[in-house]
């Protein structure tokens, strides 16, 4: 991302929060005490808007040497490690110019030491602390939407047949896109720094599955020239990152004060999911709000109502990335269709499971039959004609919370056997005990 793009992102989040929020933040164009040499290298801010923007290039700024990368301590990991541009791998190593992918798990490291840390300074009125902590937290979080640095460069030219003629710098032709942004209503992301990241967490996966699916109209674009459609797909993705950095401004003040607001639950619609075991017709699909039926997308109902949830089929299994102690409970409820009966068989019946894990654990079962670390808290068999059941577990310390409907093989005629029935999971939610 060039720096004006990353100056508007957070001037544009900036912007959008209240006068009694940027009072309370009380930032001044000087930069204060201990900032890092990188930044005390640029022309020095003569406003907070020139400061917001020094802050938003801030790991541009730090550069690219390894000595310059170390030489500011608050912004490494504990082991040491640079803060990585946007996309992390499976531990903590930047993928745009390697092999790895992203991982969800592996980005999550990252808000997990900082975003407490940033809370901390905040409620402690050390904000002359906290300025700077979250000078990192801008530009990661901008780099965290920007379709060059989440994903192996190797792949643009993989996924187009190259013109031997005209060989395209994907990676500087993604950074150069501007596309138009605007203030936003920030939300408070949570009452604690683990339900923060959660929110968080949750909203970068999202944009991250957004980038992917405007990958291959993205490279075409880039080779047709096509700025304007360029800036039209990136505009809802770094949207959302004005959001993302609002929020999070907004939310570290509210939470340094005497009084915070209760926080509404968290649909997992709006998470991806993860090690998504196939699930008869439906593939490795767990549509959102939609049934797949003859091979097409159909609307989640019963009752002749619709319902918010996932459509779901016999295998599959799907899991999502907690943070430990951020929500107390999984809610929802569960039901066969009423409508697309097709599949559903009182003699080859299927069991919905909702198990947890104490860490983050991507194992697949064939037959969805896990052993330990998982630990099995709510299973039901599901029968034709039955309303749907509500269901309410207990979610303790867990990191992975798992979702499965496991069918029950019958041996009949000399062929396994089993059923492939259209089940929906309804308004499945994060959410506190009442208080």
């Amino acid at each position: 991302m060039n720096t004006p793009m990353h100056s508007r992102l957070g001037l544009t989040a900036w912007h959008s929060l209240s006068a009694t929020d940027k009072a309370a933040w009380n930032l001044a164009p000087e930069l204060p005490p201990g900032a890092p040499e990188c930044l005390r290298r640029q022309p020095a801010p003569s406003s907070v808007d020139d400061k917001i923007s020094l802050y938003s290039n801030s790991l541009d700024y730090l550069g690219w040497r390894q000595e310059d990368t170390h030489a500011f301590p608050p912004w490494l990991m504990p082991d040491g490690r640079p803060l990585p541009h946007g996309a992390v791998g499976p531990v903590g190593d930047p993928v745009w110019s390697g092999e790895q992918f992203w991982d969800n798990h592996g980005w999550r490291q990252i808000p997990r030491y900082f975003i407490p840390r940033l809370l901390d300074e905040v409620r402690d009125g050390e904000l002359h602390k906290a300025e700077l902590t979250l000078a990192a937290m801008l530009h990661f979080f901008h780099d965290s939407a920007n379709l060059g640095h989440l994903h192996p460069n190797r792949l643009f030219h993989e996924f187009r047949q190259p013109d031997p003629s005209r060989i395209l710098y994907f990676h500087r032709i993604f950074d150069n896109v501007e596309p138009e942004l605007h203030p936003v209503e920030p939300l408070l992301l949570g009452r604690t720094a683990a339900e923060v990241v959660q929110r968080l967490g949750f909203m970068v996966e999202r944009n991250h599955l957004r980038t992917r699916q405007i990958m291959i109209d993205s490279i075409d674009a880039a080779q047709a020239g096509d700025d304007g459609k360029l800036a039209r797909l990136f505009a809802p993705i770094y949207q959302d990152v004005v959001l993302q950095t609002a929020s999070l401004l907004h939310t570290a003040i509210v939470l340094a004060g005497s009084t915070v607001p209760k926080t509404p639950p968290l649909p997992l619609i709006e998470a991806v999911p993860r090690y998504i075991h196939p699930g008869g017709p439906y593939a490795s699909l767990v549509p959102v709000n939609q049934h797949v039926v003859d091979g097409r997308m159909v609307p989640l109902e019963y009752g002749g109502q619709p319902r918010t949830g996932y459509g779901m089929c016999a295998f599959h299994s799907i899991r999502f990335l907690l943070e430990p102690g951020a929500f107390d409970l999984v809610k929802g409820a569960i039901a066969l269709s009423d409508r697309y009966t097709d599949g559903q068989d009182p003699d080859l019946p299927v069991t919905f499971i909702v198990a947890t894990a104490p860490v983050w654990d991507t194992q697949v079962v064939s037959d969805l039959h896990y052993a330990p670390p998982f630990r099995e808290r709510f299973s039901l068999e599901l029968v034709p004609g039955q309303p749907p059941v509500p269901f309410a577990v207990e979610l303790e310390d867990a990191e992975t919370l798992l979702l499965a409907v496991r069918p029950e093989v019958k041996r009949i005629d000399g062929h396994d056997r089993c059923a492939f029935p259209h089940i929906l999971l309804i308004d499945p939610r994060l959410t506190h005990h009442p208080v």
